[in-house]
This record gives C-alpha cells, structure tokens and sequence, in this order.
C-alpha cells in the first residue's frame, strides 16, 4: 500500500483554508450590504411615518383649514367655502391680491391636497378665486 505524501495534505489543508477564508470575507461583505439596506428602510419607514403623521390626520387638516378660512382678513375678502364628500371648495367673486397671496401661502404650506386652482384676474388689484381641497 501507497503511503500518502504529507506535502498533498498540508496543500489540501491550505486550499481548504484559503477557500473558506474567501467565503467568510464574502459573507461579511453581504452582512454588511445587508446592514446598510436595514439602516435604510429604517430611515425611509421613519420619514413615512411622519409623512403619516402630518398628512394622514384628516380631521386636523379639516379643522386647521376652516380657522384658516374664518380668519378676519379672509372673512372680509368675501370668501366662502363649503365642504363636499372629502373636498373643501374655495371661491371668491372679488379677491384682492395681498389677501389671495396670503391664502395660497397658508394652503401650499399646510398639508393639503389642492386638486383644481382656478384664478383669474379682474383688474390691477381684483381677481377671482376657485379653488378645491381634497382629503
């Protein structure tokens, strides 16, 4: 019987290390791609959440846009509004521009889905205003 050369075992033995090495050091590079991925569905479910939390309250929304709506300076421009199955409906005859720009600055800076604008204008200082707000 052949006796087996001590050299093939130790060059078998090192192949298997050197396997095995790459296959740790392919490992870690997967955990660590893994980590990333968790750090960014972490960071990207904590902006829907409070995507969530400023959009999704409707009953807020409602409510903050009718204080907008009964603010004096609204009040006096003649606006009236009405609500309709999920949607505010906004329209002025005779809008002065300064309180037109306060009102689009408020709704555009709030939460609120605006789905149709219609302005139109009169004359230098008047126009008209239709506008929809949904939920």
């Amino acid at each position: 019987m052949k006796r087996v050369n001590p050299l093939h075992i130790i060059a078998l033995l090192s192949v298997l290390i050197l396997f095995l090495f790459s296959q740790i050091i392919t490992l870690k590079s997967e955990i660590k791609e893994a980590k990333d991925e968790i750090k960014e569905r972490r960071r990207i479910a904590t902006e829907l959440l409070a995507y969530k939390r400023v959009y999704g309250d409707k009953e807020h929304n409602k409510r903050a846009l009718k204080k907008i709506l009964q603010q004096p300076s609204f009040q006096k421009a003649g606006i009236s509004f009405k609500e309709q199955r999920g949607s505010f409906y906004i329209s002025a005859k005779s809008f002065t521009l300064r309180p037109l720009n306060s009102l689009l600055t408020k709704i555009f800076n709030g939460p609120y889905e605006v789905k149709s604008l219609d302005i139109k204008r009169k004359d230098e200082q008047h126009a008209q205003l239709q506008m929809e707000v949904a939920w």
